[in-house]
Order: structure tokens, then C-alpha cells, then sequence
């Protein structure tokens, strides 16, 4: 890669506000979301609420068009997660090759598991509470793993369960499983994924 002149923006990271100091005509050519926010404004500091570990990544991928995972980053879930984190930077600052390159290593993460890792609805939370977008593709093939997987989760389908809470926090995540296990179309949902007995919601206090 040629050298590279001309201003540098420094993005705070994290709750340390960690630099990462880069190029401005670099964000602006890989980025939609820069290329329109930085020549409207004088920025030098731009903070970002991320993960510094991920934010190293994406800086990378910024110069290089393509990242690799550290050595020490061994553990299958915790790979998905740092994959599923650049894809959601690559949503939120509109850069369509991130997303396309982090969506196909968690692909091959997924693809051969006979089950879901424990952490795959917390991973799901996260991508739901990060993505507005309802047709997405990180979106999909996660659903699609939950899906794949119905019959182990059903046996504990419950209000109570983490998916059944994790279901009704986002009523379009239930909407997309169910959707995917009805063919597409959008079926009831499933009769034993009622309220417990003798089991009570604890309603808010009320002042």
C-alpha cells in the first residue's frame, strides 16, 4: 500500500476513550457514513462506544480490506462474537465489504455445529438490540442456527427460559423463528410456550 498523507482523525474508544488515530481520507473512501459525516464537520475527535479489541480490527480491515483474528482469540465463541461486532460496526458506518467478510466467518463457524454454543442467544440480543434492519443477514443466519436447533430449545420453552424472555424482548426475533420453522409463513406461536403455572409476572412498583 502506497503511503498515505493528509489529516488524521483520532477515535476514542471504549469507556477509557482508547486512540486509534486514522487516516481521514481513509475513512471517508471505505465508509458511507464517514465519507457524509467528516467533510460537513472539523472533526478531529470522533468517539465511538465499541470495544477496543474490535475497533483494532476495524482499523485494520480500514488499511487492508480483510482482518484476521488474534492467536489469542482460540475460543469458537468468542470468535463469533468479535466476528458479529464488526459486522455490526460494518452496519452502523455502512461498509458493505466488512459486513460480506465477517458474515462469511461466522458462516463457517456455524456451519458443521450440532449445536448451539450456550452463548448464542446472548449473541442474538446483542445483534437484535444493535440492528434496527429487518431484513438482515447476520440476523438470518443466526435465526437460522436457532431454527436448526428447535428441538433442543423447545424442551425448556418457557416465559421463564432465556429464549422464551429473549422472545418476548424482541417479538420480531420470535416472529423470524417461527416465520423460518412455519416455511416462511408466520405461524402461532407454539402451545408449550405458555406461562408457567403458579408462576407470576412481578409487576413494577408503582410510585
Amino acid at each position: 500500500m502506497s503511503a498515505i498523507h493528509g489529516p488524521i482523525v483520532t477515535l476514542l474508544v471504549g469507556r477509557d476513550k482508547k486512540p486509534f488515530q486514522v487516516h481521514r481520507d481513509i475513512l471517508c473512501s471505505k465508509s458511507d457514513y464517514f465519507s457524509h459525516l467528516l467533510p460537513a464537520h472539523n472533526f478531529s475527535d470522533l468517539t465511538l462506544d465499541a470495544d477496543p479489541a474490535t475497533v483494532a480490527l476495524f482499523v485494520n480491515f480500514l488499511y487492508w480490506q480483510h482482518y484476521t483474528l488474534p492467536r489469542s482469540c482460540r475460543d469458537k465463541s468468542e470468535q463469533i462474537f468479535t466476528h458479529a461486532r464488526l459486522y455490526i460496526l460494518g452496519a452502523h458506518f455502512r461498509m458493505a465489504r466488512l459486513q460480506e467478510e465477517a458474515l462469511t466467518k461466522i458462516y463457517e463457524l456455524v456451519k458443521g455445529e450440532s449445536r448451539c454454543d450456550d452463548r448464542r442467544l446472548e449473541l442474538l440480543r446483542e445483534v437484535y438490540i444493535s440492528i434496527a434492519a429487518p431484513e438482515d443477514e447476520l440476523k438470518k443466519l443466526l435465526v437460522e442456527t436457532v431454527a436448526a436447533r428447535w428441538l433442543d430449545y423447545r424442551e425448556d420453552l418457557t416465559f421463564e427460559s432465556e429464549l422464551g424472555m429473549l422472545m418476548e424482548e424482541f417479538p420480531v426475533f420470535m416472529r423470524d423463528v417461527l416465520g423460518r420453522l412455519g416455511n416462511g409463513e408466520i405461524p402461532t406461536p407454539p402451545q408449550y410456550f405458555v406461562q408457567p403455572k403458579g408462576i407470576k409476572r412481578k409487576m413494577p412498583d408503582c410510585d
